[in-house]
C-alpha cells in the first residue's frame, strides 16, 4: 500500500467513526440519582438514535434546554395515573412486588437500598416508589417518562409528556462508570438499565 493510499483510507475510517458517532451512537452523562438504582450518578450511558423506543426503555430525551435521562413507562393515546406510589396505565396497574434487594451508592456517598420492582414491557426495573397522585390523558404518540427514583425525579409529573421527536435516543448499555465516592465500578460496565 503506497503512503497515499494509507493516508485515504486513515481519512475514510476517521470520517466513518465520525459519522456513527454523530448520527448512530451517542453518549450522556448521569450526575443525578433521579434514575437509582438503575442508572446512578457517574454512569456515562451509550445510547442509540436508531432504535425505535419501547415502553420500559431508558430514554435521553431534550426537555427545554435540558436532557434528561428517564423511563418510557406509557405512550399515546392512553391515560397514565400515578396513585400511592403505584402505576397505572389505561386502568391496569404495572406490578410491583418484592425484588432482590439492591444497594447502591448515591451522589451524596451514603450506600441506599431498593428492593420494589415494577414490571412492564421490558424485564423488571427497580423502582422507589413515592410522588403525588397524577392523572394524564396522553395524545396519539405522546411519551410518558419517569425517573426510578421518583421522590428526586424531575420527569413528566412536573413537565408533562413529550412529543417523540423529544428523544436523542435509546439507551443501550452503561459505557463507563466511576463514583465521587470510590473507584471505577466495573460490575457497572455494559449494564442495560
Amino acid at each position: 500500500m503506497t503512503e497515499r493510499a494509507g493516508g485515504l483510507a486513515l481519512v475514510a475510517l476517521l470520517s466513518a467513526a465520525l459519522a456513527l458517532r454523530w448520527f448512530v451512537l451517542g453518549t450522556v452523562s448521569v450526575h443525578t440519582s433521579s434514575m437509582a438504582p438503575s442508572v446512578l450518578p457517574g454512569d456515562v450511558l451509550l445510547f442509540s438514535r436508531l432504535t425505535t423506543p419501547a415502553v420500559g426503555d431508558v430514554l435521553v430525551v431534550e426537555q427545554g434546554d435540558a436532557v434528561h435521562v428517564k423511563r418510557l413507562v406509557a405512550t399515546g393515546p392512553g391515560v397514565v395515573e400515578l396513585s400511592q406510589g403505584r402505576l397505572y396505565v389505561d386502568g391496569q396497574p404495572l406490578r410491583t412486588g418484592p425484588g432482590a434487594p439492591r444497594t447502591w451508592t448515591d451522589a451524596d456517598c451514603a450506600e441506599r437500598t431498593t428492593a420494589t420492582v415494577m414490571e412492564g414491557a421490558a424485564p423488571g426495573w427497580a423502582v422507589l416508589e413515592g410522588g403525588e397522585h397524577e392523572r394524564t390523558t396522553l395524545a396519539e404518540q405522546e411519551l410518558w417518562l419517569l425517573g426510578d427514583h421518583r421522590g428526586l425525579s424531575s420527569d413528566a409529573r412536573h413537565w408533562g409528556p413529550l412529543p417523540p421527536e423529544s428523544v436523542l435516543g435509546v439507551v443501550l448499555a452503561v459505557a463507563w462508570s466511576h463514583s465521587s465516592c470510590g473507584p471505577i465500578r466495573w460490575d457497572r460496565l455494559g449494564l442495560k438499565p
